[in-house]
């Protein structure tokens, strides 16, 4: 049994997720205030509303157009991005104000507008014209047990063959493109592959697919039964550090540009300076 201020841990944290173990390794604060404190704050970047706008594009593609067995123009992608943009705006939504030592370049809200043209275009050329061939599920929402803690999740896109294949896509916006050695080890799609495993049964094989949409790039793995264990241990010792944590300290990085809770902060003295987009 773990406890923390008087509250029995076990009992708090019902739920698990990816995001969850996340937040935690980037900043135990930040998990304690989110979480445990559960404080949350209107306040998102510019980046994380674009990538929103993107999964919600590619979501109705699947869902609402692809059923019509109407032709998908790019054009109709894009302005179904723009009008999710403008409906979807609000006064809360923030470009970092990054300091001089990142020497990182502040993108402006076009800039960042752009980036997720890019993204759709990318994905419409390379899927075009037969977008759900294979597809089964989109925005699927999973569940899984591991050990004596339950995950859940929302998986992009999942893909089906007729020999048991399956296959797991992982949409990611951001300009970064993750290294073949980040993907063997990542948990999130690993966490997926768990749910797919209970619910699928005539699966023979999964295959984890992050997609680059920016770069155009899918990093794809394919997991041994003793690399899933090792990962599901990897896992459990994840959770473990975060019930028997005690002190949950600030850790400094440059992701607290992009945090919104500096009020609330112990190491922080001010408000994020992040510039405002009304």
């Amino acid at each position: 049994m773990y406890y923390i201020m008087g509250q029995d841990i076990k009992n708090l944290y019902n739920k698990y997720s990816y995001s969850k173990i996340q937040t935690f390794e980037s900043c135990p604060q930040k998990f304690k205030i989110n979480y445990i404190d559960k404080i949350r704050k209107p306040n998102e970047s510019i980046e994380a509303f674009m990538g929103k706008r993107v999964h919600e594009v590619l979501d109705w593609l699947y869902k609402e157009r692809i059923g019509e067995n109407n032709f998908i123009s790019l054009d109709i992608l894009l302005n179904k991005y723009d009008e999710l943009w403008v409906e979807k705006w609000h006064e809360n939504i923030y470009s970092a104000n990054l300091p001089r030592m990142y020497k990182v370049k502040t993108k402006s809200k076009n800039e960042v507008y752009q980036n997720g043209i890019k993204c759709l275009v990318n994905y419409y050329n390379r899927y075009k014209p037969q977008f759900n061939l294979n597809t089964i599920s989109t925005e699927f929402e999973c569940s899984t047990k591991i050990k004596d803690f339950n995950f859940f999740g929302i998986i992009d896109r999942v893909d089906k063959y007729d020999d048991g294949i399956y296959e797991i896509y992982d949409y990611k916006t951001g300009k970064k493109v993750m290294s073949q050695t980040e993907a063997n080890n990542n948990l999130q799609l690993a966490i997926y592959q768990f749910a797919i495993q209970e619910k699928y049964l005539d699966y023979q094989t999964i295959n984890l697919n992050w997609y680059f949409l920016r770069a155009n790039k899918i990093i794809t793995v394919s997991h041994t039964k003793e690399k899933l264990k090792k990962i599901k241990k990897k896992i459990i010792k994840r959770v473990l550090e975060i019930n028997t944590e005690k002190k949950f300290k600030a850790k400094e990085s440059i992701l607290c540009e992009w945090c919104y809770l500096w009020d609330e902060c112990e190491i922080k003295s001010k408000s994020n300076p992040a510039i405002n987009l009304i």
